[in-house]
C-alpha cells in the first residue's frame, strides 16, 4: 500500500510541476511584463499633466539630463538587486516587489521565512506558492 501512496505522490508532484512549467512560469512572465508596462506608463503621467494640462515647459535637454543622471545613479541597482533578490523571491515575487516596493525590508526576509518554515524550495510550484501568497501582503 505504501508504494501505491508514493506512486500516487510522484505522479502528482509530476504533473503540478508539468503544469507549473507549461502553465504557470509563462503567465506569470506574460502579466508580470504587462503590469511592468503600465506601471511605466503611469510613472510619466505627472510629467505629462504638468506639460500638457497646466503648460509647463522647460528645454527637452534637461529631460534628457534627468534620464542620463538617472541611469547613472541607479544602473548598480538594475543589476545587482533582481540577481540577489530573484533565488529567493522567484519570478511572480520579483515582479510583486518591484510593482509593489520594500523589496529589501519586507518582502526578502519574509519569503526567506515562508520558505524555510516550509521547507519549499523556489523552484518548485510550492515554493512559489508559499512565497506569492506570502509576500503579497
Amino acid at each position: 500500500m505504501s508504494e501505491m501512496n508514493t506512486t500516487n505522490t510522484e505522479s502528482r508532484e509530476a504533473e503540478a510541476q508539468d503544469a507549473y512549467t507549461a502553465e504557470f512560469v509563462p503567465n506569470v512572465h506574460r502579466i508580470g511584463r504587462i503590469t511592468m508596462v503600465v506601471a511605466l506608463f503611469f510613472s510619466f503621467l505627472p510629467t505629462a499633466y504638468f506639460l500638457i494640462v497646466k503648460g509647463y515647459t522647460t528645454p527637452v535637454t534637461d529631460y534628457i539630463n534627468v534620464i542620463v543622471a538617472l541611469c547613472v545613479f541607479c544602473f548598480g541597482v538594475w543589476v545587482t538587486e533582481p540577481l540577489a533578490y530573484w533565488p529567493v523571491l522567484g519570478s511572480a515575487g520579483t515582479y510583486m516587489g518591484y510593482l509593489s516596493g520594500n523589496v529589501s525590508g519586507m518582502r526578502f526576509p519574509v519569503a526567506l521565512n515562508l520558505q524555510s518554515a516550509m521547507k519549499a524550495d523556489i523552484n518548485t510550484p510550492r515554493g512559489q506558492i508559499v512565497t506569492i501568497v506570502g509576500i503579497q501582503a
